[in-house]
């Protein structure tokens, strides 16, 4: 009332004194003059009014920001024992609770009680769930806990090829990167994440049913270990995706490994032994045999191994062994060539298989014996139903004529899968197929590569390098590669 009395004087006086464009601008001043005050009181009664009430939101809001952000870390607690051996990792004790700091690796890099940081293989964790739901703060636990799958990758299923789509769900999550040997820095918020591999989409889009196998695998008598995942992938791929047929043959192989002592062969092998510490008579059988199991890689990674036919005997191996320790000298090689795939592909970040050369040089009727192949053969013929997607290429190198007649006698033995994937070469094209399989430095020079002699690394891998030279030199003196031991 005041205001506007005021207001309303002083025009009516101006108005007898100035022209009415002048009193016009005047009044519009006022206005813009008024409005401005009433609005700086509003704002101030307002501001008056919440301190008074809330007791100085200021203050408190003040308060709030410089408090230190709590931030709430995930915990996961531990599957089992796991002894750690590099100075990156850390050692476990079966349901020990550790601290999650980072999870986007097949390794994940966690805190002890003990404040001790380091990285463990996933499979060895299992994740305290309300810690998941309060406290989704690596990147894999918040996309867990939003059930936000990031944009889908299809450069695995061009790998893999079509027959194991039906492993990747619709949209798969991004997958964790596999561990190249790096330790993150404990102190940084958040660790650098490589480039994701093949491998890592896999394991990560197939993570619920590999965990439902991995019950499978220990309600079976079966053990985990650091490649656990990788192995358990294979039947996945064998069977192309069925959970449930991967679980049966899961099961019905664990069982027969525990009965044959497999699964104590690829523990000692994982855990660095020669193939000569896995069964009594591997050196015996190879000491007849022109055999160099993981005589270096192939081309995809994987180990290779050579198997040579000229002066090979069947009746020198009958004498040497029974068949049950040749089947079981069998097994311990594919065990060791398993555990050296496994861990290859948990480093390469791609799925590897081992890879045979038979050379049948020197092939003669006399080496096709009834009684070796219905007592001894057969046993071991039918290994690769016990190792799903290990067995990769199958080369035969100088094949003779006689080679066909040969191969009808064992045709039957081997599996559907087995004969498809052999590729028999006649010399005249073997020497090309040799190295488009493996590079020329992992073939001996018998074959065409560049090795005169064994070299060391394989010699330590299989246990020659423990045996006398003399007597290593004695050994296949009727075979190409005589002295090359």
């Amino acid at each position: 009332m005041f205001l506007g009395h005021t207001g309303t004087m002083i025009s009516s006086d101006l108005n007898a004194s100035l022209s009415p464009v002048s009193a016009l601008h005047l009044a519009v001043v006022m206005l813009v003059v008024w409005r401005a005050f009433a609005h700086r009181a509003t704002a101030y009664l307002k501001s008056s009014s919440a301190t008074d009430t809330d007791g100085g939101t200021d203050a408190v809001a003040s308060e709030q920001r410089n408090r230190p952000h709590q931030r709430m870390i995930p915990k996961a607690e531990a599957a089992g024992d796991l002894q750690a051996r590099d100075r990156h990792h850390l050692s476990l004790r079966k349901n020990e609770v550790l601290e999650v700091l980072d999870d986007s690796k097949l390794w994940w890099l966690v805190r002890n009680s003990q404040g001790d940081v380091g990285k463990v293989p996933y499979n060895y964790m299992r994740l305290v769930e309300d810690d998941v739901a309060k406290a989704p703060r690596t990147p894999a636990l918040a996309r867990r806990a939003a059930k936000e799958p990031p944009p889908r990758g299809s450069s695995w299923q061009r790998s893999f090829g079509s027959c194991f789509q039906k492993c990747l769900p619709a949209s798969p999550a991004s997958p964790p990167a596999s561990d190249q040997g790096q330790l993150c820095d404990a102190s940084a918020k958040s660790c650098a994440t490589p480039p994701t591999s093949e491998l890592a989409a896999a394991l990560h889009a197939n993570r619920e049913a590999l965990v439902r196998l991995r019950d499978v695998l220990e309600g079976a008598g079966g053990e985990v270990d650091a490649h656990t995942d990788i192995y358990l992938l294979r039947f996945l791929l064998a069977e192309k995706g069925d959970e449930a047929a991967a679980a049966r043959w899961l099961h019905d192989t664990t069982r027969w490994r525990l009965s044959i002592g497999a699964v104590e062969m690829r523990r000692q092998a994982l855990a660095g032994a020669a193939l000569f510490d896995l069964h009594p008579d591997v050196r015996a059988i190879l000491s007849v045999c022109q055999s160099f199991p993981a005589h270096g890689r192939a081309r995809d990674g994987g180990p290779l191994n050579i198997i040579l036919h000229d002066g090979f005997s069947p009746t020198r191996v009958m004498e040497t062994v029974s068949s049950a320790g040749f089947l079981g000298s069998m097994v311990a090689l594919m065990e060791h060539n398993m555990a050296a795939a496994d861990a290859t592909s948990a480093a390469s970040g791609s799925l590897t298989r081992m890879s045979f050369v038979f050379c049948y040089e020197g092939l003669s009727l006399s080496m096709i014996n009834m009684r070796f192949l219905t007592t001894y053969f057969v046993k071991v013929a039918g290994l690769d139903s016990r190792y799903p997607s290990l067995i990769g290429a199958v080369s035969c190198v100088n094949a003779p004529s006689i080679f066909s007649f040969a191969f009808g006698a064992v045709r039957g033995m081997l599996s559907e899968d087995i004969r498809g994937r052999m590729r028999v070469e006649k010399p005249a094209t073997s020497r090309a197929a040799l190295l488009a399989l493996a590079p020329a430095c992992h073939l001996p020079a018998a074959l065409g590569g560049d090795c005169e002699s064994m070299p060391a690394a394989v010699a330590k891998r299989t246990g020659w390098d423990r045996v006398d030279p003399a007597e290593r030199r004695g050994l296949h003196a009727d075979s190409k590669i005589r002295c090359y031991l």
